[in-house]
């Protein structure tokens, strides 16, 4: 009898394998150290240095898996490990659900070239860099909308909710993160474009009194 089932197998693979990526978006980040970023500058790098390498290489595949007649629950090797596990959370993505492909297509194509070539303008202190992440959160933000809104309108046939690690892990904080970090982004660069394009002169500094 194996030590470890199957579905735990899974789990500790696709959770590694995402804490892989989390790494090398760490590594990457020490590109920073001789740049004279801002933290807030560094923070954001990271974050569209993380999100290319989702989009590239975790939801890249599912596109292949779930393309040409493939389905990821029908297919072997690592990633179609990755993605059944994700499947138990979130059907739709084993069985190459039309609307979840179309979208991911999107997103892997779209979004995680906006997120590299906005992590190179921030790497390089490009202040044009706001205008590509607003971009960006707007394609992220839509994607989510398109991802769960039908499903939760339809009365969420094929999200597990009864299992916690489905239902807080998988569904709410992998995909609420998508959420979160995009909105305050877009916030962000949003106000920083409106200060930027601003043309009234920032008010003078008072007098000293004689």
């Amino acid at each position: 009898m194996p030590l470890l089932s199957v579905q735990l197998q899974q789990t500790i693979l696709s959770i590694g394998y995402v804490g892989l990526l989390i790494c090398t978006s760490f590594y990457l980040l020490s590109f920073t150290r001789q740049r004279g970023l801002r933290i807030g500058q560094k923070a954001t790098f990271f974050w569209l240095v993380f999100d290319a390498l989702i989009h590239f290489f975790l939801e890249g595949p599912f596109v292949y898996y779930s393309t040409g007649g493939r389905t990821v629950n029908t297919s072997t090797g690592f990633f179609a490990t990755v993605w059944k596990e994700y499947s138990h959370a979130d059907a739709r993505w084993g069985v190459a659900d039309p609307n979840i492909v179309a979208v991911e297509i999107l997103t892997v194509v779209l979004t995680g070239l906006l997120a590299m070539y906005a992590a190179w303008l921030v790497l390089h202190n490009r202040p044009q860099y706001h205008f590509w992440i607003c971009f960006l959160c707007i394609a992220e933000l839509y994607g989510d909308y398109m991802t769960f809104v039908p499903e939760i309108l339809a009365g969420s046939p094929s999200l597990d909710t009864g299992n916690p690690l489905h239902l807080w892990f998988y569904l709410v904080i992998s995909n609420g993160v998508w959420v979160i970090v995009p909105f305050c982004l877009l916030v962000h660069s949003g106000c920083t474009l409106i200060s930027m394009s601003d043309p009234t002169p920032p008010p003078l500094p008072p007098k000293k009194a004689l």
